[in-house]
């Protein structure tokens, strides 16, 4: 279906504040660490699930610290029960991540991937991908990476390393609850299933899609509140980037939890 003049405005907002946020404004992404750490990057991307985003981006350097090292080759040949530990810490509220057990898992096998199939160098997971969807389905052959993770990953990576890949219009936007309740609640998206979220996206920015992706994750977790969305008339110093566009919907909302 051809986009309105409404949505086309919309999604230039939002793009708009896309341009914003990488260049600092409210940014949400890798660490220092983590963007200069090729495995570092692997593993935040790894942890992004059931915690913060910050938490997230922030765990890989403190396993290392207490793991010793981050070289995937050690870590694929150690103890799964010494990663566990490392994870959980050793005091109470240490914990890395809600899902200790499910992490040291994916962690000992990322390292394992990583090691046999990309010498050992998380790097070549991408700098050896030609297409940006080579890329994204890389990333998905580890163990905890969804196409909402590598569809993030990828779009991150673009963004702070400048990747020399082609076919960008092949990276959608997150399948996120953030992103999904954005798109919907403008009207960009009629309804927030998969197919719809998706299509609608590629309809309004074909060339890339995927750059919708970070400033409707980012408002709907800092603005459009699943039940309390703070709109321009809530926060006069702080409005929404999309309240001047954004129309006031009566139809009943969706459940977010």
């Amino acid at each position: 279906m051809k986009p309105t003049k409404q949505q086309k405005i919309i999604a230039k907002k939002l793009l708009d504040y896309g341009k914003k946020l990488r260049q600092g404004e409210n940014w949400v992404g890798p660490t220092d660490f983590t963007y200069k750490c090729p495995f570092a990057f692997l593993l935040g991307v790894i942890f992004d699930q059931g915690i913060t985003a910050e938490k997230a981006w922030d765990a890989p350097e403190i396993l290392k610290k207490r793991l010793g090292t981050l070289d995937p080759v050690k870590i694929e040949k150690m103890n799964l029960r010494k990663i566990r530990k490392a994870i959980k810490g050793e005091r109470k509220g240490e914990a890395l991540h809600r899902y200790i057990n499910k992490m040291a898992r994916w962690i000992k096998d990322a390292a394992r991937i990583v090691s046999n199939e990309y010498s050992g160098n998380a790097k070549n997971i991408w700098e050896e991908a030609y297409t940006a969807r080579e890329v994204m389905a890389r990333l998905e052959e580890f163990p905890g990476i969804s196409q909402k993770k590598a569809t993030m990953a990828t779009r991150i990576l673009e963004d702070i390393h400048k990747l020399d890949l082609s076919y960008w219009k092949d990276v959608d936007v997150s399948y996120d609850i953030h992103v999904r309740r954005v798109l919907w609640r403008t009207g960009i998206a009629t309804n927030d299933s998969y197919e719809e979220v998706i299509n609608a996206a590629r309809a309004l920015n074909p060339s890339y899609p995927g750059e919708l992706d970070e400033p409707a994750w980012v408002i709907g977790r800092e603005w459009c509140d699943s039940r309390h969305p703070i709109c321009d008339e809530d926060n006069e110093y702080n409005p929404c980037p999309l309240s001047k566009v954004c129309p006031r919907f009566t139809r009943r909302k969706p459940d977010y939890q």
